[in-house]
């Protein structure tokens, strides 16, 4: 199901908060990243306290505009 308009702007101020309320921001390219590492990486963040959020990339861009 394909997201409306609405649904996008209320992504992008939830992803602005998060970036407002972040010390640290990393983004990555999961391209040719084995699952099995990906997971590896999920469990670690998680250990940490950390958030791990995949997002939508257009949002994203315009989020940070």
């Amino acid at each position: 199901m394909a997201l409306t308009k609405q649904d996008k702007i209320k992504l992008a101020s939830q992803y602005q908060s998060h970036f407002d309320e972040a010390k640290n921001i990393v983004i990555i390219r999961q391209i040719g990243v084995p699952v099995n590492e990906m997971n590896y990486i999920r469990k670690d963040l998680i250990d940490k306290n950390a958030t791990y959020k995949v997002v939508k990339k257009r949002v994203l861009i315009k989020s940070l505009q």
